[in-house]
Parts: structure tokens; sequence; C-alpha cells
């Protein structure tokens, strides 16, 4: 699975879809708070959240792609939707309760597995599978 994430496509997929959800769950959160804090602020609280979603969602995205890569599964709508899945589940699981106020917040998160989960899936999830598919070919062209 390690070898899996240091391939260059799925790499540069996953740094690109954790900027992207960092990015949009900065955006809709200060959208939500009204603002506030100067550009310095808002740039640690980025890197806090770039941080946060890079640790939280590395194991169970490397896992989903590899099933993916396995069965090269390439749309979309599932990249998005596991991502959402991951970031809506994500508060929740990490402050272990389900509460009214919790469920809430988490609700802020879904935008942000959304554009993740396309992200990924333009750098690297529509190409799944081609590297088997390619070993394949080479096989039967030389048998």
């Amino acid at each position: 699975m390690i070898k899996l994430l240091f391939q260059k496509r799925i790499f540069i997929g996953y740094v690109a879809s954790a900027l992207a959800a960092s990015f949009t769950l900065h955006l809709t959160l200060n959208s939500v708070s009204g603002g506030g804090g100067g550009l310095s602020v808002n740039m640690i609280v980025y890197l806090f959240l770039l941080v946060f979603v890079t640790l939280y969602t590395v194991v169970p995205s490397l896992l989903f792609i590899a099933f993916c890569e396995k069965r090269t599964i390439r749309s979309a709508p599932s990249y998005m939707l596991f991502s959402a899945i991951l970031a809506f589940a994500g508060l929740p699981v990490i402050l272990m309760s389900i509460d009214w106020e919790i469920f809430k917040t988490a609700v802020f998160c879904i935008p942000a597995g959304l554009v993740s989960g396309l992200v990924y899936w333009y750098f690297a999830g529509r190409h799944a599978g081609d590297d088997a598919r390619l070993l394949k070919a080479q096989i039967e062209a030389f048998d």
C-alpha cells in the first residue's frame, strides 16, 4: 500500500485533494462564522486544517484508492461519495459523540469532501487501474 502512495498520479491526486478539501472547509467555516481574523489568523487556521485533513484521511483514503485501483473504478461520483462520507463522519468519530450540535457542524464538512473527491478523481481516479491494464497488455503481447 505504501508503494501505491508513491505512484506519481496518486500522490499528486491525494495532495491536491487534501489541499482542496482544506481550502473548501476553511472557506465554508469562515463564511459561516462571518469571517473574523486577519490574513495571518486565516493562514494559521488553513494550515491547521490542512494538517488535520491529511492526517485524518490518509489511511482510509489509501485503502479506498487501493480498492479502486484493483477494481478499476473510475467514476467520479464514487470518489465524491466516499470523500463526502469520510468528511461527514470525521467530526463525530473524532469527538466520540453523536450530539445534534456536532451533527450540524459535521454537515459543513460535506462540501469539502465532495470537492476533494472530485479533485482526486480529476488527477488520479479517472486513470484507476491503468497500470494493471498496461501490465496485462504487455504480458499478453509477449505470450
